[in-house]
């Protein structure tokens, strides 16, 4: 893993002014330093997230504000480097060193982010030409945090100061000057601090005076969800007495954290009040249970009331999943071994869970493949016996014409990355975090399509030799 960090540099020598402005832009934290060479750096704890909308407002406001220059950097991963230029409010510019990273780049989007240098001219100090800019910015680096410093220098902002970020700063000691945004308190940012090193008595001493539970962490996730996903049980257990709310955001909720990372414990906790908003929640958390193998999640979401025959568009039933081993097929295809002994998952006690609860065992996908199908594909003899002592019909196999097709389309569609491109989530002023690679790596996209290839019908092979 590379580099990721934000900051903004103001053109100013009024620290107290850029404070004052930070006061009512920021949504959490920020550091401020001392003028240098007229420029004054912004690092701000929510843009840290790598969140380009988040980045922008930031750089547009103390821009507007200040009635000055601004520059806002953005690496990710050491691989990309974006910024933003502006000027009274203004964009003027901006440049990403790879729009095509996540995903093709139409013509225009190259040119939206690498166009006109010339727009520089009158922000660029005395003696740097925008010919200059152009070509230290056209050089191919194997780490961009070289084109973040040389572009920093000629703009005459300090090289150390551009080249860091929230994160990194506030995990060691400073004497930056610590501004809090409208409606974040010292005493909010502590309790942060407090619940991600585990420190349980101060965490609830912090609760008591009144701190709120419903903060997020400094990855953007509500504090209760990462504490459960970083398995810190009592931390989870004094936000949920202190009134956390269970079920936000949506997607990434504390019933979803508990499902997919195995706290059974914190889950019992969580399904005790029975509510449409908890049952919306349980697909999402059956899905991710299963995945992960965990089997007494997985009956505890059954009784709770996950359905056992819910299915998106493709038709995949839960027990279809479970069938196909979740993460450890892909395991054992990628390193052509089985999952170490002990490491393994009771996938026998998961199907049996679902089909108690009465999953249909004769169900088909929108391909035509059965969670026998699967059974039979990833070599599960007892699941194979289990089904077929349920009832699982061994002539139902996916016709030909209707499975083709789809492995065709998941061949082309598994060979693409599916991320949009970073100039789509920019041209976006909602956009989330800026996107981590979801491309699949080489290796994990032959293993499902190796799992794949073996679900075929052997009529559909004999056709396609033909």
């Amino acid at each position: 893993m590379g580099a990721s960090f934000t900051n903004c540099h103001v053109r100013t020598s009024n620290k107290a002014g850029c404070v004052k402005a930070l006061a009512a832009l920021a949504s959490k934290r920020a550091l401020v330093t001392d003028p240098k060479k007229g420029w004054i750096t912004v690092y701000d704890e929510e843009s840290e997230r790598q969140d380009i909308a988040e980045v922008q407002r930031m750089a547009k406001g103390l821009s507007e504000k200040l009635a000055t220059d601004v520059l806002a950097f953005l690496l990710h991963d050491s691989d990309v480097f974006v910024f933003f230029a502006y000027r009274e409010g203004t964009l003027v510019y901006r440049f990403n060193s790879s729009p095509d990273y996540f995903g093709p780049a139409t013509a225009a989007q190259r040119k939206k982010w690498a166009g006109n240098f010339r727009k520089l001219r009158p922000q660029l100090p005395a003696g740097v030409s925008w010919e200059r800019i152009e070509r230290t910015l056209a050089r191919k680096e194997l780490f961009q945090e070289k084109t973040v410093a040389a572009f920093a220098r000629l703009m005459g902002i300090d090289a150390a100061r551009a080249r860091t970020g929230f994160c990194h700063l506030d995990q060691a000691p400073h004497k930056l000057q610590v501004v809090h945004g409208r409606g974040h308190s010292p005493e909010a940012a502590e309790l942060i601090k407090r619940a991600e090193k585990g420190d349980v008595e101060k965490v609830r001493a912090l609760l008591s005076r009144g701190v709120s539970p419903n903060l997020k962490s400094r990855f953007g996730e509500s504090l209760l969800a990462s504490a459960i996903r970083s398995h810190k049980k009592e931390i989870a257990f004094a936000l949920m007495d202190a009134g956390a709310d269970f079920f936000a955001p949506p997607e990434a909720n504390a019933i979803w954290a508990a499902a997919a990372h195995g706290e059974r414990e914190v889950l019992a906790r969580l399904l005790q009040s029975p509510s449409r908003q908890l049952q919306a929640c349980l697909p999402r958390a059956l899905a991710s249970a299963l995945q992960m193998g965990h089997a007494g999640i997985v009956a505890d979401l059954l009784k709770a009331g996950a359905d056992p025959n819910g299915s998106g568009k493709s038709g995949f039933t839960p027990l279809m999943s479970a069938c196909f081993r979740g993460l450890e097929v892909v395991w054992e295809s990628v390193f052509g071994r089985e999952i170490p002994s002990g490491q393994g998952k009771n996938w026998t006690a998961i199907v049996k869970a679902l089909l108690d609860a009465g999953a249909d065992v004769n169900a088909q996908a929108s391909n035509g493949v059965t969670a026998l199908t699967m059974a039979r594909a990833t070599g599960q003899k007892e699941i194979v016996e289990l089904l077929e002592k349920a009832g699982a019909d061994p002539t139902r196999k996916p016709p030909a014409a209707e499975f083709e097709p789809w492995l065709e389309t998941f061949r082309e569609k598994a060979g693409q990355d599916s991320a949009p491109s970073l100039a789509e989530r920019s041209a976006n002023t909602t956009a989330a975090n800026f996107p981590s690679k979801v491309h699949l790596d080489p290796k994990v996209r032959t293993a499902m399509l190796q799992i794949l290839d073996r679900c075929k019908p052997k009529d559909s092979e004999k056709e396609s030799t033909e």
